[in-house]
């Protein structure tokens, strides 16, 4: 009869899931959100809003977005660590088409 050592296979295994969480546990930065409505103009269908806050969600910093169509705004939770208002506005505008303006 044959005897398998499993020991270093799982001692294998419980050694990068160790490291995976650490790893993971040290580039968590804390967050300093902040939320703000942007103007944005054109969007004529829910279809642009959706467009709207896909392509604000790619961005870097944005925790958050709700479009609304019908009120011509965008209501965006971010990282201010990360990203300003107006930053933002710029990033929809040139990815989207819709004129987008924060509050001054």
């Amino acid at each position: 009869m044959k005897s398998i050592n499993v020991m270093p296979g799982i001692l294998g295994a419980i050694a990068i899931v160790g490291a995976a969480e650490a790893g993971t546990q040290d580039k968590a930065k804390p967050v300093e959100s902040r939320t703000v409505t942007l103007k944005v103009d054109g969007m004529a269908c829910s279809a642009c809003s959706t467009t709207v806050e896909k392509s604000a969600k790619r961005m870097r910093g944005i925790i958050d977005i709700k479009a609304s169509q019908p009120k011509g705004t965008a209501e965006v939770t971010y990282d201010a660590a990360q990203t300003t208002a107006d930053e933002v506005a710029k990033f929809i505008a040139k990815n989207t088409g819709f004129k987008t303006t924060a509050p001054k």
